[in-house]
This record gives structure tokens, C-alpha cells and sequence, in this order.
């Protein structure tokens, strides 16, 4: 290499190639930057939104959650904040009007599938068990693979106690052909 060569900078030069390309398509990087400004500012748009909307789902979820460790009477001395209801009925109808809201509200969502879920345990627990085995079946046919295998699991339980173990077995024998990141826990 000759004391020329060696003395040439290939940085200087690209960056006077790309100022003179900039300089002579002006109109067309100014059309290409506004589009890119453009899509940028859409997708944090839309990423702001969709987080704030699962925000809200996900805190509908725990304040219906809440409810079920809400008192039933009143409690001398508790503070002004601590959730309480009359009687039990009224504490059943608050958790059930929650749990509904979140799932016509955000219906195909993992909070609504969550909100459903746990309708079922209650309707489990409060002897409805052809109703809980309809949302279960719902969850498990709708939800994402962890919910729908706790479905599954809470359905082959009430199978069980329905005393119908050839559909229960049958259930749980799916479970363990498709195990899920809950199952292997």
C-alpha cells in the first residue's frame, strides 16, 4: 500500500456519501422518515393500550377476588376500608355480578377465562355441579393450555364425585398425553 492509501479515511469517505445522497433525495428520506415516525408512533400507541386494557383486567380480577375474603356482618373496630356484607347471599351476589362483569366484558381474555373458572369452583361448592362442569368444559375448550388443563383437572374431580370415573378417567388419561407447564409441577 502506497502513503496515499494508507493515509485515506473510509469513514470520512462514507460519511460524505451518505451526506451527499441525503442531500440530493430530500424529499424522498423526509416521505420515508415521517412514515417511520408514523408506524412508531402507532405501535407504541397500540402496545400502551393493550397494556393498560390487561392492567385493568387483571386488577377487575383481584378485586373480585377480594370479595370472597370479605366478611359477612359487621366487625366492631375494623377499619372503614375492610369489605363486609350483611348477610351471605349479598356476599355471593357481589362475587358472582364481579366475576360476570369480567367475563362479558373482556369475554376470550386469560382474565375472563380465570374469572369463569373460579365461577365453577363456586357452583362446585354450592352443589350446581351440571353448571360447573359446563364452564369447566368451556375453559377447557377456550383458554390457553394452563387454563384449560385446570379445567380439565377440576372437571375430572366432579366427575369423580358424580360418580362417572369412565369420563373422568378419560379426561384425565388427556391430561396425561398433553401435559402442560402446570402439570409437570
Amino acid at each position: 500500500l502506497s502513503r496515499k492509501e494508507l493515509k485515506q479515511d473510509n469513514v470520512a469517505l462514507k460519511v460524505e456519501e451518505t451526506t451527499h445522497f441525503l442531500v440530493t433525495h430530500r424529499a424522498l428520506v423526509t416521505k420515508v422518515g415521517g412514515v417511520v415516525l408514523a408506524v412508531l408512533v402507532i405501535g407504541l400507541g397500540s402496545w400502551f393500550f393493550i397494556s393498560s386494557r390487561r392492567d385493568s383486567r387483571e386488577q377487575a380480577l383481584a378485586s373480585a377476588l377480594t370479595l370472597q375474603n370479605a366478611t359477612v356482618g359487621t366487625i366492631v373496630g375494623a377499619p372503614a376500608a375492610t369489605q363486609s356484607f350483611p348477610t351471605e347471599a349479598a356476599k355471593s351476589d357481589a362475587i358472582h355480578k364481579a366475576f360476570n362483569s369480567i367475563i362479558s366484558q373482556d369475554g376470550g381474555s386469560d382474565e375472563a377465562y380465570a374469572a369463569e373458572f373460579y365461577l365453577a369452583g363456586i357452583d362446585v361448592a354450592d352443589g350446581k355441579q351440571d353448571d360447573a362442569l359446563k364452564k369447566y368444559d368451556h375453559v377447557a375448550s377456550g383458554a390457553d393450555a394452563d387454563y384449560a388443563s385446570m379445567a380439565k383437572l377440576a372437571k375430572a374431580q366432579v366427575l369423580f364425585s358424580l360418580n362417572r370415573a369412565p369420563e373422568a378417567e378419560t379426561v384425565l388419561k388427556d391430561l396425561i398425553a398433553n401435559p402442560t407447564a402446570i402439570d409437570r409441577k
